[in-house]
């Protein structure tokens, strides 16, 4: 079997993807009669702890300081991240650690734009709703992996 993709970065294979996803909404029956009300770009990992990115560490050592040390741990957060006359943007972030230690935890983000008025769906605007979807959805991870969300908050001290 052929494989659609190769192993690469996030970020290389995005906009592959997304393109695909374009291409993909204008081939549905009756596409033109077709609207968008929501779109999201979704991001899931495994990685050892000791690899995440700062902010997610400096995250899961927040939400278990009140515990000495977790055998394991799932948890799910939905939250809105940004709102306006045109959209809501939100995240579920799910992050899990198994108990079995061999396993790796997990670290699910998916982002979310649900729009107020559904967008019609042509060429143009299938490839630029895509295009702002992106940006902000890996402005935000971006912002999850760099800990920018956790300012003002005493992550590093245990207890």
């Amino acid at each position: 079997m052929e494989m659609l993709s190769h192993p690469l970065p996030y970020t290389t294979l995005l906009p592959d993807v997304l393109e695909r996803l374009s291409e993909a909404t204008l081939l549905l029956p009756d596409a033109r009669k077709r609207s968008i009300k929501r779109i999201g770009i979704v991001s899931n990992t495994r990685a050892a702890e000791d690899e995440m990115p700062p902010g997610i560490r400096r995250f899961i050592n927040y939400v278990s300081k009140p515990w000495s040390a977790l055998d394991s741990y799932s948890f799910q957060i939905a939250s809105e991240l940004d709102k306006n006359d045109n959209w809501t943007d939100r995240c579920i972030h799910t992050i899990s650690r198994p108990e079995d230690k061999h396993e790796l935890p997990s670290l699910a983000f998916d982002w979310q734009r649900t729009f107020t008025d559904e967008q019609k769906i042509n060429s143009d605007s299938v490839r630029e709703i895509i295009g702002h979807a992106q940006r902000a959805a890996l402005v935000y991870f971006e912002e999850l992996a760099e800990g920018n969300r956790l300012s003002g908050i005493d992550t590093n001290s245990a207890g």
